[in-house]
C-alpha cells in the first residue's frame, strides 16, 4: 500500500512555482536549451507523480505487457482500492537488488526492463535498488511506477541509431542521429565521440566491465579532464523536453547498478535492449556462470 503524505502535494506545487526563477540562468548556461519547455515538462511529470491513480494506470500497463515474460514481473495494481492518494498492489516476496544472489544477472535484467520499455513506448524513469526485487524463482520484480512517461517510437529509433554509431566509432552517423533528435548539431559529433570514448573507457567496450562507484568517479574525472571539449558540447547541445524523463531513467538505471556494483557488457546489453525491447536475448550479450 502506498499513501501520499498529507500536505505533500501542496508543498511540491509551491516548490514547482519557484522553477520560473531558473529560466534565466538555465538559458544563460545552455544557450541551445529551450528552458521554458524543459521546465514545463519537468513540472508536468512531477505533478503526475503526485497522482497515485495515474501511477496505478502506468503500473497496470507494465503489468499487462510483462505478465508472460520469462524473467520480468510487475505486481498488478488493485484498481478498485486505488485513488489519487492511495495505491494498492498485489504482494510479492523477494530480496532487494542490494541482496541479489547474482547481482550481475539481476543488473543485466534491469537494463532490459528499463531500456527495453522504450520499445513499448514508455519509460520507467526512477529505478531504485529498494524497488527492484529478486524473487525466489529468480525473476526480477519492479515496484513503484510514479515516474513514467510515454515515448515516441521515432525518437527511440534515433537513440538506438546513435548508440550503434557510437559503438562503430562512426562520427558521421552519430551526428546525423543526434541532429534528428535535436540534441546536438552534427558538426560537434566528433568531439562528443572522443569525449565519451575517453571518459567511459572500458565501460563502453564490448567486453564485461565492473560498474561501481569507483568506475563512476573515474569516468567523471576523465570527463572533467577535457574542459574545452566539454564546454563545446554543453554549449552546443540541448535537451529536448520529451527526452527529459528518458534521460533521467537511463542515468538512474546505471547509477542504481553502480550503487549495487555489478559486472557486465553494458554497451552490448544496452544495444540489445534498445534493439529488441523486452524480448532481448541476454545470452547473446552475456554468459552467466552456473
Amino acid at each position: 500500500v502506498k499513501v501520499l503524505r498529507p500536505g505533500l502535494a501542496s508543498s511540491v506545487r509551491q516548490d514547482l512555482a519557484l522553477l520560473e526563477g531558473l529560466l534565466a540562468p538555465l538559458g544563460a548556461a545552455f544557450p541551445s536549451l529551450d528552458s521554458g519547455a524543459v521546465v514545463r515538462e519537468f513540472r508536468e511529470r512531477v505533478l503526475d507523480e503526485l497522482d497515485l491513480e495515474h501511477e496505478a494506470t502506468a503500473q497496470r500497463r507494465f503489468h499487462r505487457a510483462l505478465r508472460n515474460h520469462p524473467f520480468l514481473v510487475v505486481p498488478a495494481p488493485v484498481m478498485r482500492l486505488t485513488h489519487e492518494s492511495v495505491l494498492v498492489t498485489e504482494w510479492l516476496d523477494g530480496v532487494p537488488l542490494w541482496q541479489a544472489p547474482n547481482p550481475d544477472e539481476a543488473a543485466a535484467r534491469l537494463v532490459v526492463f528499463v531500456l527495453g520499455a522504450l520499445r513499448a513506448g514508455i519509460i520507467h524513469a526512477d529505478p531504485h535498488p529498494d524497488d527492484v526485487l529478486v524473487l525466489d524463482d529468480g525473476r526480477l520484480a519492479i515496484l513503484d511506477f510514479g515516474a513514467t512517461r510515454t515515448v515516441q517510437a521515432e525518437r527511440v529509433e534515433s537513440a538506438a541509431a546513435a548508440l550503434e554509431a557510437f559503438a562503430a566509432d562512426d562520427a558521421d552517423e552519430l551526428g546525423a542521429a543526434l541532429e534528428r533528435l535535436g540534441a546536438l548539431p552534427a558538426s560537434h559529433a566528433p568531439t562528443l565521440l572522443d569525449l565519451l570514448s575517453d571518459a567511459l573507457g572500458e565501460l563502453a567496450e564490448a567486453e564485461p566491465a565492473r560498474l561501481d562507484s569507483e568506475a563512476v568517479l573515474g569516468a567523471r574525472d576523465r570527463l572533467f579532464a577535457h574542459p574545452r571539449q566539454l564546454s563545446e558540447v554543453i554549449g552546443a547541445g540541448a535537451m529536448p523536453p520529451e527526452d527529459l524523463w528518458p534521460a533521467r531513467g537511463s542515468v538512474q538505471l546505471f547509477a542504481t547498478i553502480a550503487r549495487v556494483g555489478a559486472t557486465g557488457p553494458w554497451r552490448e546489453l544496452t544495444r540489445a535492449a534498445l534493439r529488441d525491447g523486452w524480448a532481448a536475448d541476454l545470452d547473446s550479450a552475456i554468459a552467466y556462470e552456473s
